[in-house]
């Protein structure tokens, strides 16, 4: 399933949530303006005729660490201060589908669509 409005990848919530979490999350050591730019694993998703492949750039930023006595702020130095500078952590969401849908329905968000989608 392909959703233009879904900023992440969603997958659904049983073992392969948070097995597939885990191996994403890697380290780097390039992770300026809060995208994670160096070496990580890739992300194959494998279609009935085609693979999607994703590198760690395409579906991982830098995880965000707040601060509990830092308070609520849109103030984008705060938000940099709050960057792990080098923990890349994977953009999916759990979501289990309703049926008639399938409970192995993939929804491929802005991270594939940003790389595999041309106007």
């Amino acid at each position: 399933l392909v959703d233009t409005g879904m900023s992440l990848i969603g997958i659904p919530s049983g073992d392969l949530g948070p097995a597939l979490y885990t191996h994403l999350r890697h380290t780097s050591e390039d992770t300026g303006a809060g995208l994670c730019n160096g070496p990580g694993p890739k992300l194959e998703i494998e279609l009935e005729h085609s693979t999607i492949t994703l590198d760690p750039p395409d579906y991982a930023r830098a995880e965000i660490i707040t601060n509990p006595d830092a308070g609520s702020t849109k103030d984008e130095e705060k938000v940099q201060e709050g960057l792990e500078k080098d923990k890349c952590v994977p953009m999916l969401m759990r979501i289990d589908m309703p049926a008639p849908m399938s409970p192995k329905t993939l929804i491929l968000g802005e991270p594939v669509l940003q790389k595999y989608y041309t106007v």
